[in-house]
C-alpha cells in the first residue's frame, strides 16, 4: 500500500507462512500483466506449486482467494482449479468477485456451488457453514 493505493499482491502460504510477490504495480518481476499490475513469475510458480501439492483425495479444504479474470481467461490458477476438481472428495473455497461469480460458476460448471455475498452474510456463520459442509456430522 502506498497513501492507500494498492501497488502489489503478495501470495501466503497458510499452512508454511510462506510469502512471495504475486502482483505489482511499477516493478519488474515479470513479462505479463493484469491490468495496472506485473504478474512476478516467482508468486505465480509458487502459487502453482502450492495448488498442485494438494492435488489429492486427502485435503480437508483448499482456499484459493482470489479467482478472477487470469483464471477466467485460462492463466493463473485454472489448471490447478481443473485439476483439483477433477479429483474426488476435494473441498474447494474460491473467493470471486461478485462480477465474477456468474462466469466462474459456467467455466468449472459449479451448479452445487454454495456462495456468501460477505455483504450480506456475517463472516462467523459463513465460516460454521463451510465446516458443516466440508465434514457434516
Amino acid at each position: 500500500m502506498n497513501n492507500s493505493l494498492t501497488t502489489g499482491y503478495d501470495l501466503l502460504n497458510i499452512k508454511t507462512g510462506e510469502k512471495e510477490a504475486f502482483l505489482r504495480q511499477n516493478e519488474e518481476c515479470g513479462n505479463e500483466k493484469i491490468g495496472r499490475f506485473t504478474i512476478c513469475r516467482k508468486g505465480l510458480a509458487m502459487g502453482i506449486s502450492i495448488l498442485s501439492s494438494l492435488i489429492s483425495p486427502r485435503n480437508g479444504i483448499v482456499i484459493i482467494d482470489e479467482v478472477g479474470l487470469l483464471e477466467l481467461g485460462n492463466k493463473g490458477w485454472s489448471d490447478c482449479i481443473n485439476n483439483l476438481l477433477r479429483q474426488p472428495g476435494n473441498h474447494i473455497l474460491l473467493i470471486v468477485r461478485d462480477t465474477y461469480i456468474e462466469k466462474v460458476k459456467e467455466k468449472w460448471a459449479l451448479e452445487k456451488a454454495v456462495i456468501f455475498n460477505i455483504k450480506e452474510t456475517d463472516y462467523y456463520k459463513a465460516g460454521v457453514s463451510v465446516l458443516e459442509l466440508v465434514d457434516p456430522q
